[in-house]
């Protein structure tokens, strides 16, 4: 009973850990995912803007003239100094269109991408998939090849402490793509994914008791 007892101490929180493990990764791909829907969602709404921008300036120029100049002039500059600048641009349908874009609407200018480029960002996608999924198991597979004698606990705790790194570094790395720090980035990513990872592996657990 006491050998039973043993085993069951040992495997108990490896396995534990090992959900724990697999929920940390999926909390860093699931930051990643949602980060990458809000890009390319904002990047669609951007592309409208533009296209509805594009048809203005082909069917009424003279409106899209008219609000620029308007613009120009409740942020200081003089009347005829922005009729002359925005009349320079609108006879140019690309600058005037970014012009619109990025003045009128307070959007970014961007190029769409292209077909390499949407294969370099599918292939970094899925390496950052690949290489932030995996690292919070790596504990499991390199620490017995270190030492022997690791146990359960101590295996769960590397894992703990590896998901964290991951989920505050892929944080770190969002605020590339944000006016936000990177310190406070990371620690918030940290504390959502670490508060989604706890959480889905205390369901997991709960559920295990019934099923197991």
């Amino acid at each position: 009973m006491s050998g039973a007892g043993e085993r069951s101490r040992l495997v108990g929180p490896d396995e534990n850990g090992s959900r724990y493990a697999n929920k940390g990764g999926g909390s860093v791909d699931e930051e990643e995912t949602t980060y990458g829907d809000f890009i390319k969602a904002h990047n669609d709404y951007v592309e409208q803007a533009r296209k509805r921008e594009e048809w203005h300036v082909r069917n009424n120029r003279e409106r899209g003239v008219e609000d620029m100049v308007e613009l120009y002039v409740e942020r200081g500059m003089a009347a005829a100094d922005a009729r002359a600048i925005v009349g320079a641009l609108s006879k140019y349908d690309r600058f005037f269109v970014d012009a619109l874009v990025s003045e009128e609407l307070g959007l970014p200018n961007y190029k769409p991408l292209d077909e390499c480029d949407s294969l370099k960002e599918g292939l970094l996608m899925f390496l950052s998939f690949a290489i932030f999924g995996s690292l919070p198991l790596l504990s499991y597979i390199v620490a017995p090849h270190i030492s022997g004698d690791v146990t359960g606990q101590q295996l769960f705790l590397c894992s703990c402490i590896v998901t964290g790194v991951c989920l505050f570094v892929a944080g770190a790395c969002k605020s590339a793509f944000s006016a936000r720090g990177w310190l406070f980035s990371g620690l918030e990513t940290l504390l959502l994914g670490g508060a989604c990872a706890g959480l889905a592996f205390e369901v997991g657990a709960f559920v295990a008791d019934f099923i197991v």
